[in-house]
């Protein structure tokens, strides 16, 4: 009897029975023509025999799903059946594959949307979940929620003006949902930075500038949203900042510098480490208004710095490579930008190599140029970032260059970039070989005599920690052009804030003892220099150890399962004639914090905050300094030791203006 007879006898059985006897009766052939295979894979998917329903389907295919393209209505369809199949086997990656195939062409059903949808969220797939959700709202699905997640998509893709228009529309509905309102001004918020928004094709997207008219639409919906949430939250100081900073880039800039103003004194009461932080940036930005009004109350150079943005309409080169931005700040120049694939760039200064720079596991990247650098780069210039493999980033508002005007600029840097001497990683213009190996002598000078009152005064071996250890464990010296020196001792604390008040009375001692210590903008404990002054730029950074279930923990981002044997009792080698602590257990450390491959030299290596469980960030951060605590500490020198207080520093406590003399 012929299959298709015998089918439509059997479809008159029970349902259960009807699929298997159809699985028992649809055997492979190897003449088996593709909508045969599919009949047996839907008869095996009916009666759960997954991996069959598989094979049946793939042969049904000729193969693995095709691009869309490439694919008939029918064979979309097999597409579907075989991503649910792939979806129960816990296949997700084939499964979105499937689903994507099948929902390739613009009629894709709901039920093929749906199946879309759920395997690209398994992945989180942006690109799959934004073309399911679009598709589902062009069947007539109108739900909020539909909406929220074609937002999220829309935004990760980069597509930020598709975002901010899904995120409005949603609001329609839902005007109380605060996480939407927020998403809102950042959406703008992104528009406006990158002067653009992607657009087209989701896997080859291509960069569309906006028109200064919108951006300034934009400014103003941002300032006006600030505005009312602050009503809401008028105590929140990331608002007052961001709205700050708002209406300075709408040109208000006397309320800009009022806001400004406001901010600084409430943080002057606050007690949050993220004080120390933003201090300095405030204080720059106030004056920077001041400036633009006409009316500057101090000098600094960066406020006569700019930098041009093309804007000319131009859309970027199909597929985009990355984006980048720039802007002065307090600090330098920053640069920021974003890449589709490549893992590193390299900024270029008049096509002349500045840095090249690693990229986050997010794909995002910045590099500082410091602002001690900035008078070495000439008057005019021309910024431009690429890939590794040549490939020009677009710069905001188009084109692929950014123009730099820095007026006290001297141009010195310039025959050192023709060199080949590139800016170090903290953006200053790299010493020379000769500058490098003094630079290691003071180092060393430094460490012996801290380390010396370490084992002498407080009993306690000072033994080098993170790069420096990598260097004088691998290398036998330290790594090259290494320009700091990190150290650590191992306390009796079981908790942060223990360890942090042993740490507070290290700094007391060291400070009576004539060193001068600080420490930085998060509040870290700390950092130590020479008692008589030194180089500037010499100073070791001291990590206090300690432990508690199981693990040791230590600053800057550091947790690993061990206890005091990792670190203790110290080994000792001579590295340049000074007799240096190495921990217990060095190579235990070094491939817990730098990988498997940490015997290769990686010159590159970059170590990010982000990538770190956030868990252990904040039980890191119950060790730093607060402002109050900075103050007791200070009344405390100032009762004990009167003549130390002034070796006692914080980075971001002393106030910004005036510079210094050298106005850099």
């Amino acid at each position: 009897m012929k299959h298709h007879a015998l089918v439509k006898r059997l479809r008159t059985a029970p349902r259960y029975l009807y699929w298997h006897i159809l699985a028992r009766v649809l055997r492979p052939r190897p003449d088996d023509s593709g909508a045969m295979a599919a009949r047996r894979g839907r008869a095996m998917r009916e009666i759960g025999r997954w991996e069959e329903a598989e094979r049946a389907y793939v042969a049904a295919l000729g193969g693995y799903p095709r691009p869309p393209a490439s694919v008939s209505a029918k064979e979309a369809g097999w597409c579907h059946e075989l991503s649910v199949v792939l979806d129960r086997r816990s296949e997700p990656q084939p499964a979105f594959d499937a689903a994507w195939v099948a929902c390739g062409g613009d009629a894709a059903p709901r039920e093929w949307l749906l199946q879309l949808r759920r395997a690209a969220r398994a992945l989180e797939n942006h690109p799959g979940i934004a073309v399911a959700c679009r598709g589902l709202r062009r069947l007539g699905d109108d739900r909020p929620s539909l909406l929220w997640e074609l937002a999220a998509a829309y935004e990760a893709l980069g597509h930020w003006e598709r975002a901010h228009e899904a995120v409005t529309s949603f609001l329609r509905a839902r005007p109380d949902h605060r996480r939407a309102r927020a998403a809102v001004l950042r959406l703008a918020g992104l528009i406006v930075k990158w002067r653009g928004t992607f657009s087209g094709d989701f896997l080859q997207p291509t960069y569309r500038p906006i028109p200064e008219s919108d951006l300034h639409r934009y400014r103003h919906m941002i300032v006006t949203g600030l505005e009312r949430q602050i009503q809401e939250y008028p105590h929140r100081m990331s608002l007052q900042s961001a709205l700050a900073e708002a209406r300075f880039a709408v040109g208000d800039y006397e309320n800009a510098a009022g806001q400004y103003r406001a901010a600084l004194r409430a943080a002057a009461d606050a007690d949050g480490t993220w004080v120390f932080a933003v201090k300095h940036r405030w204080q720059h930005r106030m004056e920077a208004a001041y400036a633009a009004m006409g009316a500057p109350r101090v000098d600094d150079p960066h406020f006569a710095c700019s930098v041009e943005h093309s804007m000319d309409g131009t859309p970027a080169p199909h597929p985009v490579a990355g984006l980048f931005t720039a802007k002065f700040t307090y600090s330098g120049l920053h640069i920021s930008g974003m890449t589709t694939e490549d893992d590193e760039v390299m900024v270029f200064l008049d096509d002349l190599p500045v840095r090249r720079v690693r990229v986050d596991p997010s794909r995002e990247f910045v590099y500082i140029v410091d602002r001690a650098s900035l008078p070495a780069f000439p008057v005019k210039g021309e910024l431009r970032v690429a890939t590794v493999t040549g490939d020009d980033l677009t710069a905001s508002g188009g084109g692929t260059i950014l123009r730099l005007t820095i007026p006290h600029g001297q141009g010195s840097v310039v025959p050192q970039l023709k060199t080949g001497r590139t800016l170090d990683k903290k953006g200053a213009i790299t010493p020379s070989d000769e500058e490098i190996r003094r630079t290691h002598e003071d180092f060393l000078a430094l460490y012996d005599r801290v380390g010396e009152f370490f084992d002498t005064e407080l009993g306690i071996p000072l033994f080098a920690i993170y790069g420096t250890l990598l260097g004088f464990h691998r290398d036998g010296g330290f790594i090259t052009g290494d320009d700091d020196f990190d150290c650590a001792w191992v306390t009796d604390a079981d908790d942060p804030q223990q360890a942090k008040e042993q740490a507070i009375d290290v700094m007391v001692r060291l400070v009576k003892a004539g060193f001068a210590v600080s420490f930085n903008r998060r509040g870290r404990l700390f950092r130590v220099a020479s008692p008589d002054g030194g180089s500037s730029r010499v100073h070791l950074d001291v990590h206090p150890i300690w432990f508690s279930d199981g693990y040791a923990w230590l600053h800057n981002n550091c947790r690993f399962p061990a206890d005091r044997d990792a670190f203790l009792p110290v080994s000792r080698k001579a590295i340049q004639g000074v007799d240096v602590r190495l921990p217990a257990q060095p190579a235990r450390f070094l491939q817990h914090h730098y990988g498997a491959n940490w015997e290769t030299p990686d010159p590159g290596f970059t170590y990010y905050l982000d990538s770190t469980d956030p868990a252990i960030m904040a039980q890191l951060s119950k060790a730093l300094i607060t402002p109050a605590e900075y103050r007791q500490l200070l009344e405390r020198l100032s009762a004990e030791a009167p003549d130390a207080v002034q070796r006692l520093t914080s980075v971001g406590s002393p106030d910004f203006y005036p510079l210094p003399s050298s106005g850099t």
